[in-house]
């Protein structure tokens, strides 16, 4: 039987989340410019929190903002051992 997965999201300005820690973001699908066919729509993505801005993890894509508007992040501690995501270290 798998395992289930719970994942505790947190409103981004609720609280701050921990600074350089690897973070689940959820973050607007349409990008920046935004893609007109993608507004409206959400992706999570793998990323951190410096201290002032989200950033995603990994190289971006050519022309790909670094810093990301987040509207959820959730940390990942709780992930169960054994789960790996793609975005980085």
């Amino acid at each position: 039987m798998a395992e289930e997965l719970t994942i505790h999201w947190v409103q981004s300005g609720e609280h701050d989340p921990p600074v350089g820690k690897r973070l689940l973001l959820i973050v607007t699908a349409a990008g920046e410019p935004p893609d007109a066919q993608l507004i409206g729509l959400s992706e999570v993505v793998v990323g951190y929190w410096t201290g002032d801005h989200f950033r995603k993890r990994g190289a971006p894509e050519p022309g790909e903002a670094i810093e990301v508007r987040a509207t959820h992040w959730a940390t990942l501690d709780s992930l169960p051992k054994g789960i790996r995501l793609k975005g980085g270290a």
